[in-house]
Formats: structure tokens, C-alpha cells, sequence
């Protein structure tokens, strides 16, 4: 069970799942930490561990950390929650004193960042360590006793040997991928030399004592030969990107085709059965009527001449059938670019020209044609995209959530990144990435990403204002933050 607010826990759920196979995260999370005990209680069996980020879930008073451990203890003496295995992750250096007054209530899982970046921590190691039995080996550093520190007595031998395995790791990743863009687009970027290199510095750091400027070295050439492979994905995903367009163009001019070969040949048919009628036909010759019997005619004329009312309809069945006759031909109207009138006389295929209208390009100002098209019908489709260009995200999300029509329930290619953008904007961050994720598209995921660090960050800062854990300058520091960021994210 995850203990943080709900964005927090949407990125450490996928995270864990991912970095084990034997983690599985309970969905309903704990958001205020006076609940914890309760919530576990309620669980059913009880969960195994109970994962507390201390900088990602709100408290009670201002001094979170008193509360905290209060509240760690409380579960662990409990006689239900006793069993729980209570692991902490917190936005602290390694030095910081809290870690100890942890580790000395027993919390055996203890995860904090660096002296370089306290809010920094290892998501793999935090999963491989929760996917094993606790052990006292685990908060060994944090321990003091007299002023001795346990964990400094240790070798570091271990440690060292494990950080050259987790380096030769991602040259050998790197390695491979290379090799794979280079077999799709004939790429070489990235030099094999570069690989030499790298490889012969592991070497000589084996063979000597490893120190922190070497390992920043290293890591510096590995960012850049990462950044040149990232240059390479981002061609590749260019090109994807130019060749599902030329498809996209290439089914619409089939579409096209498909649809003048059928009325060409509706015609043609019409024409072959007039021709058939008129041969067939039997036109009667008019009989010579003698004078004598032309008063037997007065009693015909009388029944066959119509009524008003009898006029009136003739008149309307020949006003429709001329009207039907004019009506404009479909593919005309859509290589011209009248969806407007497509729609006035084609309403049964409205979906169709509004998807038709999206892909043509001729069309720069979709949202006044989208207008236009509306006022022909209220089809859910059109309304999500009206509202999705009008800018209100949180209505085409609620028509998208709302609707039962095929059109929303299995999306196109187009309307699956509007639907994804539209819930990246109301911060329905993983619902955006569940959408997307089909797509494969790099810009769209990196945007997505880029909301969610943004939208992460301000609820941390305020949280912190309404905690009351900063002081007056450092508030103003944050809401000026904060609006720097909302900025950010207007502009994604």
C-alpha cells in the first residue's frame, strides 16, 4: 500500500511494477497520514508493506516529522498493523539526524536521495530492496550508537563492484541499440571507438581506487553518446511520422476513387435501364372518336380533372424530386472543400466528413468549420471536437467519457491524441498516457511527460505553503515558482 497523494502514487505504481515481478501495488492509495492505520486495518488480507513518502502525503500539524514517527510507532504497536513491514522514502540527505530517529523505531526500509540532490532517489533499488526480506543491513548507515557510526566500519568494496556492474549494464544497452539504428537507417553517430573508450576506462577503474570525479567523467560521456542516440530516435520517429501521412493521403485518395467509381456506375446503370424501358414499350395508338358519342367524354373529363387539394400535392412531389435531382454530388463537394454543404445534404455521413475535413490540410481554421458542421447535427464525434479546438478539455473529456458510439469507444489515430491531450490538460496524467500509448508518439509523450513534471511540482509547493513549513520569503519564492510554472504549461 502506497502512502502519498494520488499523482505521487501514479508514478511510483508503474515504477515498482515495473523494476519487479513480484511487487503488486494496491490501487487505493493513502493520502493523509492520520488514516494510515485505519486503511490498513481495512485492507483485506493486510498488506505486506506499507510505503510512506513522507514529502507526498499531508499531515496534521506543521511538525511533520514529530507525526510521523508518532504514527509509525502506533502502527508498529499496534496488535493488527504490528505485522506490516513499514519502509519510508523522504527528500533528505544521508547525513540528515531524522534518518537515525527512523532507523531506531525499527524502520528497516529507509530510502532518501544524496548530498547532491536529497530529493533524488533510486526507483530500482527501492523496488529490489521491498521484493525481499527486510534486513538491519538495509538501514546500516542511518545507525548510531554512542556516537559510533555502524555503517562506516563497513567495507565498501561491494558497493564499488556495484556500481562498474550498473556502468558496463548501460554501455552494453547502449551498444545494442546502436547497433539496431544503425542496421534500420545505415546510422553511425555514435563511433565504436567511443564504446573502446568507455570500455577501457571500466577497466582502469577496476584496477584502481574509484573516485567520485571519475565516475562524473564517465557518466558525462555517456550523456552525450545518449543524447546522439536520442538525435537518432527523433529522426526515426520524423519519418514514421511523414509516412503515416502519406498513407493517411493515399487512403483518402481511394476513398475518393472508390466513391466516383460507384456513382459513375449508378449512372451508367440508370442510363442502361431507360434504354431498355423505351425499347420495350408499347405506345397505344389514339382510336378516332365519332361525334356522336363525344357527350360519353364530359363524365371522363369531370373525374379526371384534380382537386386543389390534388394539385397541391403533385406540385410538392415535383418540387422534391426536383430538388433531389439537384442535389450536389458528395465527392464533389469534398475535393472542393465544402464540408459545410457536404453535411447540409449528407447528414447520415457527417462523421465521415468531419474526419475527412480534419486530415485536409486546405483547412487551416478547423474550429470555424467544425461550427459550421455542427449546426447539421449533434453527433457526440463533432461535439468532442468542437470543444476540444474551442480549448475546454475538461467538456471533450467528459463527452469522450460519457459517449457509447463506436467513433469514441475505438478512436482514429487523430482523435486518440486530441482525447490524450485533452486529459494531459486536466491532469488525468495516466488515463493521457493509457491513450497515447498506442500511438507511439514521441512528441506527444514527451509533452505529456513535461505537463506532468510541471503539475507534479506545483502540488508539491503548495502543499508546503498550506503545511506552513516555509517561511515568508520561501513562500513568496514558491507562488512565484508556481506561477512559472502554470506558465510552462499553458505554453504545452
Amino acid at each position: 500500500m502506497l502512502g502519498m497523494d494520488d499523482e505521487t502514487a501514479d508514478i511510483f505504481r508503474p515504477g515498482l511494477i515495473k523494476y519487479s515481478s513480484s511487487l503488486e501495488v494496491i490501487e487505493k492509495n493513502v493520502s493523509i497520514f492520520h488514516n494510515a492505520k485505519q486503511a490498513i486495518k481495512l485492507i483485506n488480507p493486510l498488506p505486506d508493506i506499507f510505503l510512506v513518502s513522507a514529502n507526498h502525503i499531508r499531515f496534521d500539524s506543521n511538525k511533520y516529522q514529530e507525526e510521523l514517527l508518532k504514527g509509525l510507532l502506533d502502527i508498529k504497536m499496534d496488535e493488527i498493523t504490528s505485522e506490516v513491514r513499514l519502509a519510508v522514502q523522504i527528500d533528505a540527505e544521508p547525513k540528515d539526524p531524522f534518518l537515525s530517529s527512523l532507523a531506531l523505531i525499527q524502520i528497516q526500509d529507509i530510502f532518501c536521495g544524496t548530498d547532491q540532490n536529497p530529493a533524488g532517489f533510486n526507483m530500482a533499488k527501492l523496488a529490489k530492496q521491498l521484493s525481499v526480506k527486510a534486513n538491519i543491513r538495509n538501514i546500516q548507515s542511518f545507525l548510531t550508537f554512542g556516537g559510533l557510526k555502524i555503517g562506516s566500519q563497513l567495507p565498501q568494496d561491494d558497493i564499488l563492484m556495484g556500481r562498474i556492474k550498473q556502468l558496463e549494464k548501460i554501455v552494453k544497452i547502449l551498444t545494442k541499440e546502436k547497433n539496431f539504428l544503425q542496421s534500420k537507417l545505415d546510422i553511425n553517430s555514435i563511433p565504436q571507438k567511443n564504446y573502446d573508450e568507455i570500455l577501457a576506462k571500466l577497466r582502469e577503474i577496476k584496477n584502481c581506487k574509484i573516485t567520485d570525479q571519475a565516475i562524473k567523467d564517465l557518466f558525462e560521456k555517456l550523456v552525450k553518446i545518449s543524447q546522439n542516440k536520442q538525435d537518432d530516435l527523433d529522426h526515426i520517429s520524423a519519418l514514421n511520422t511523414k509516412l503515416n501521412n502519406s498513407i493517411i493521403d493515399l487512403n483518402s485518395e481511394i476513398e475518393q476513387l472508390e466513391t466516383n467509381m460507384q456513382e459513375k456506375q449508378g449512372q451508367e446503370k440508370k442510363i442502361l435501364n431507360n434504354q431498355r424501358i423505351s425499347k420495350t414499350m408499347v405506345i397505344p395508338q389514339r382510336k378516332k372518336i365519332k361525334k356522336s358519342k363525344w357527350f360519353l367524354l364530359i363524365p371522363a373529363v369531370l373525374i379526371l380533372t384534380p382537386g386543389p387539394v390534388l394539385l397541391n400535392k403533385i406540385y410538392s412531389d415535383l418540387n422534391q424530386r426536383q430538388q433531389k435531382s439537384e442535389k450536389p454530388i458528395f465527392s464533389r463537394l469534398i475535393s472542393l472543400g465544402n464540408y459545410e454543404k457536404a453535411a447540409q445534404y449528407y447528414p447520415k455521413k457527417i462523421i465521415k466528413i468531419e474526419d475527412l475535413m480534419l486530415k485536409d490540410k486546405r483547412i487551416q481554421d478547423k474550429y470555424k468549420m467544425i461550427q459550421k458542421i455542427l449546426k447539421y447535427s449533434k453527433n457526440d464525434v463533432i461535439r468532442l471536437d468542437y470543444e476540444y479546438f474551442k480549448g475546454n478539455y475538461r467538456g471533450a473529456v467528459h463527452i469522450y467519457e460519457k459517449s457509447s458510439i463506436p467513433q469514441l469507444t475505438k478512436l482514429t489515430n487523430t482523435r486518440r491524441i486530441m482525447v490524450a491531450y485533452s486529459l494531459m490538460k486536466t491532469g488525468s496524467i495516466k488515463e493521457a498516457k493509457d491513450i497515447a500509448e498506442p500511438l507511439n508518439n514521441q512528441q506527444l509523450n514527451k509533452r505529456i511527460i513535461a505537463y506532468s513534471k510541471f503539475l507534479n511540482a506545483n502540488k508539491i509547493l503548495n502543499n508546503k505553503i498550506q503545511n506552513g513549513d516555509l517561511t515568508q520569503k520561501e513562500r513568496t519564492k514558491a507562488k512565484q515558482q508556481i506561477k512559472k510554472n502554470q506558465k510552462a504549461m499553458e505554453k504545452i
